[in-house]
């Protein structure tokens, strides 16, 4: 099981400092890691169109355009993501199966009003 202290010091040998800055500094509230085995070829996918709908909901973010590059590099097939929550932040810390990072994506929690809430709540009620 990884823990907070053992990710940063991982992270101080990725090679990226500004990520590896910002990521210590949500790291340092997290609140919840979880950490699960990934196929490569998914996260890339999936990062894709993940990012297509952060940029249409106007959410800030970091590291998914350096993210997809360097999976797109790597020969590994299967990667660790470690996720950390806190009450404002979603971080993922994308790893190798030796524990190199190979990437970092942070991105804010958007803040739904209880207008928008009831309006999902109804909308999976009629489905």
């Amino acid at each position: 099981m990884i823990t907070i202290d053992y990710l940063i010091s991982r992270l101080g040998f990725f090679d990226n400092k500004k990520l590896s800055k910002e990521t210590i500094d949500l790291l340092s509230t997290s609140i919840k890691l979880i950490e699960i085995e990934y196929d490569k070829s998914i996260a890339i996918n999936e990062f894709k169109i993940h990012k297509k709908y952060l940029d249409k909901a106007g959410v800030k973010y970091f590291g998914i355009n350096e993210l997809i590059d360097m999976l797109m590099r790597i020969s590994d097939e299967k990667i660790l993501i470690i996720n950390c929550h806190n009450e404002n932040h979603v971080l993922k810390v994308f790893m190798d199966l030796n524990h190199n990072v190979i990437g970092v994506v942070g991105f804010e929690k958007r803040k739904r009003t209880p207008e928008e809430i009831e309006r999902e709540m109804h909308n999976l009620r009629r489905k």
